[in-house]
């Protein structure tokens, strides 16, 4: 969203995503083309048509075919399994303040 109404700027919420995926790493284990690196969060995209200059997990999309096996298996992201974590990061999100 582009904006030019002066408004203050307000520090992300770490819910603690980013630290889980670094550990986990289920997705780029049963992708069946491998097209999720192992290598973890990086700035530099290895591939020529994927967008660099944020630290990411940066999925190879030539080999991606949309299965949606690394959706099903993310623990974080489950909702078939009312995840843990979904209500720790509700009730996180509820009880701090964003403004």
């Amino acid at each position: 969203m582009l904006t030019d109404l002066p408004l203050a700027p307000t520090k992300p919420i770490d819910a603690g995503i980013r630290e889980f995926c670094k550990t986990c790493g289920i997705c780029a284990e049963h992708c069946p083309t491998q097209a999720i690196s192992h290598e973890g969060p990086r700035y530099d995209s290895p591939y020529w048509d994927c967008v660099s200059g944020y630290e990411g997990w940066h999925l190879d999309y030539h080999k991606c075919i949309n299965c949606t096996i690394c959706e099903a298996v993310c623990p974080f992201f489950t909702m078939s399994n009312n995840s843990w974590v979904h209500n720790l990061v509700k009730s996180t999100v509820a009880t701090t303040p964003v403004f």
